[in-house]
């Protein structure tokens, strides 16, 4: 078969999943912004349900999970109305613990402050195909590491405003790692990654990460820093951002 058709079959029963999956969805109002609502709102979703978060200002003071039981969507009232504050601890607001054939979307929420906002983590080891989607859209984030997204989970994140009041980031806010399972002669660093750099490079396929069509912008001139980084062969693929006062190199372990 012909390499654009075998992509073509791929798409369609891609969405030929989605379809099914969103004809059985329900949709899961959170009574408030709260952490506790937001929680208790994806704890009784079914996977692939939806979950609205309505407009507020709220602080989280603990992590909301989403299980590898499931995916949702999670999405809020726009930036400038659902506001999420995080606290100084824990350090991620939201955690997202993907399983094989699970779709998760947070989308229309803005982020404050607190450590990293979204944890994405998919435990896979090298050399499985489990696979786990994510898509991350038309968010905000100020002040914050953003986000961090481990193992064989792939997915999109774009229209996202990311912001700094300040000449420099305190971390990395795209951090992409490879999946694990170093043999001994690859040594003991996570940053190496030795067995995910043997596998090809899949260009455009959806067995990537995407970070494109955001904006990242630094009060002052923030040369000294990069927003982006890579360990354990992890790949990205970043495009079409606008930076203001910040540039884009080559991270700091896999390159």
């Amino acid at each position: 078969m012909h390499k654009s058709t075998k992509i073509l079959v791929l798409m369609a029963f891609l969405c030929n999943l989605t379809y099914v999956a969103k004809a059985n969805a329900a949709t899961i109002n959170a009574s408030s912004c709260s952490q506790a609502a937001v929680q208790s709102a994806i704890n009784s979703a079914s996977n692939g349900d939806t979950v609205m978060v309505p407009a507020g200002s709220c602080t989280w003071g603990s992590t909301v999970i989403i299980p590898n039981t499931k995916g949702v969507e999670i999405i809020g009232a726009g930036v400038g109305n659902t506001l999420i504050t995080g606290a100084a601890s824990p350090k991620f607001i939201i955690r997202i613990a993907s399983a094989a054939s699970t779709f998760t979307r947070i989308s229309g929420i803005e982020f404050h402050d607190g450590g990293q906002a979204i944890d994405i983590v998919q435990t896979t080891l090298w050399g499985s195909e489990s696979i786990g989607r994510y898509r991350v859209d038309h968010c905000r984030f100020d002040e914050h590491r953003g986000f961090r997204i481990r193992g064989n989970a792939y997915g999109v994140i774009d229209n996202c405003t990311f912001y700094h009041d300040g000449d420099g980031l305190y971390g990395y806010i795209f951090s992409v790692s490879g999946r694990t399972g170093m043999s001994s002669a690859d040594g003991n660093s996570i940053d190496v990654g030795f067995q995910c750099w043997k596998e090809p490079v899949q260009w455009g396929s959806a067995y990537f990460h995407y970070f494109e069509d955001n904006v990242i912008e630094f009060t002052q001139w923030a040369g000294t820093q990069n927003y982006a980084d890579c360990v354990g062969g992890g790949k990205k693929c970043m495009r079409y951002n606008t930076i203001i006062n910040g540039y884009s190199g080559l991270g700091g372990h896999d390159a």
